[in-house]
């Protein structure tokens, strides 16, 4: 028995040596291409904070312009080297990891004047290298909605019937032969693949991979900074000229100076954080951590929302689940096995479990459909009084 149990573990050392290796050789990535920081004042004509789901897609398209020079400043690094980020199964890996910036909610009385983590990406592409890979439009009426409160005169372009032109711009869906779609509606030569299963390479694709390309990376316009953390916007008067950055709260800063724009899009928690940096926002509140103020702007910092969200549990048939791709709680050596043989399927062969996305399908539903919530009168009865009778 001794000597089988040593077997056991020798034979997983060994697998796990072979896999470790398999996955430097297979996912070695462009970080070598994220190198070149901007010099200390230099100038470019756009600098764009935030390599996120917008600022890859803003970076490839305005260096398409060979007399533009373009600057990116993400402070994480790239997402298509780091590996959790390519299997779609392991994505909930990045959370919590360098890879997260690691944010919390204040307490709040709704929810038990808890802290909650809420995930945020730290890596080239944003969000979009780190989510569960579902994609949706969004409601028609929405878009319709901001047009009406937009009141500039091209706030029609907002119109659905308008926006949904980008869409098809941005996208190649490939249908899906057991669940056929209207094709007209769909983009067929985009740069984003769109699927109703996972992609053919079955590996993620993110705003990086879609559009911080190696051809795109190459372009001597443009200059791609990774672990260049933005502090602050630079202006001169009312404008905007550059931006201040540094690699960490310890390390010298640097500025980039802008001849055209400075385009902040840093996610809904950093953009508004480094405009108050900046001195944009409410005066009373920068007056209070003692930074000058460049602009009065009360909505700055305020207001946030987003998606509630509530899991849903239920206890699944042993040895049916999914669980043993936890290596918290999946310890046992028939867990470990069928780990391995999971990492060995995906490497080797692009399937097995490590290619699911783990969310296999979404709906959404109106709170206030009467097809689903009827208007009944109230219902008063003292149901305890039922409690072991047969009915």
């Amino acid at each position: 028995m001794f000597l089988l149990a040593e077997l056991k573990e020798v034979a997983v050392a060994v697998l796990t040596a072979a896999t470790v290796a398999i996955v430097i050789a297979r996912f070695k990535g462009p970080a070598e291409l994220f190198v070149k920081p901007p010099d200390d004042e230099h100038y470019y004509d756009f600098i764009i904070i935030g390599g996120g789901t917008a600022g890859s897609v803003l970076a490839s398209r305005l260096s398409e312009r060979s007399d533009y020079q373009v600057l990116l400043l993400e402070a994480g690094t790239s997402g298509v080297a780091v590996d959790f980020s390519l299997i779609p199964a392991a994505y909930g890996r990045i959370m919590r990891s360098k890879h997260d910036w690691g944010l919390h909610t204040v307490p709040q009385h709704n929810c038990n004047n808890r802290e909650l983590f809420w995930t945020r990406a730290k890596l080239l592409g944003g969000c979009s290298s780190t989510n569960a890979m579902m994609f949706h439009y969004g409601a028609p009426t929405d878009y319709d909605e901001w047009s009406k409160v937009t009141e500039a005169p091209e706030g029609k372009e907002w119109e659905f019937e308008h926006f949904q032109k980008s869409f098809r711009k941005f996208e190649t869906f490939y249908p899906h032969p057991d669940f056929p779609v209207d094709q007209s509606k769909r983009g067929a030569d985009g740069p984003i693949k769109i699927m109703t299963y996972i992609a053919p390479t079955f590996t993620r694709c993110s705003a990086e991979a879609a559009y911080l390309t190696p051809t795109v990376l190459a372009r001597p316009n443009l200059t791609v900074a990774t672990n260049a953390h933005a502090t602050r916007v630079l202006f001169d008067g009312k404008r905007a000229v550059g931006v201040e950055f540094a690699r960490n709260n310890q390390s010298p800063r640097y500025q980039a100076r802008a001849h055209k724009e400075v385009i902040l899009c840093a996610g809904a928690i950093h953009t508004p954080q480094i405009l108050m940096n900046s001195g944009v926002g409410p005066a009373d509140e920068l007056k209070s951590h003692t930074i000058p103020l460049v602009q009065d702007l009360p909505g700055v910092g305020d207001h946030l929302m987003d998606h509630q969200s509530v899991n849903v549990r239920f206890r699944t048939i042993p040895g049916e689940s999914m669980n043993y791709l936890n290596d918290n709680t999946a310890t046992s050596f028939d867990s470990k096995l069928k780990r391995l043989k999971a990492i060995s399927q995906y490497l080797l062969f692009k399937s097995g479990p490590l290619t699911s996305n783990l969310a296999e399908a979404a709906c959404f539903f109106r709170s206030d459909d009467p097809t689903l919530f009827p208007d009944l009168p109230p219902l008063h009865e003292d149901t305890s009084s039922a409690l072991g009778r047969q009915t």
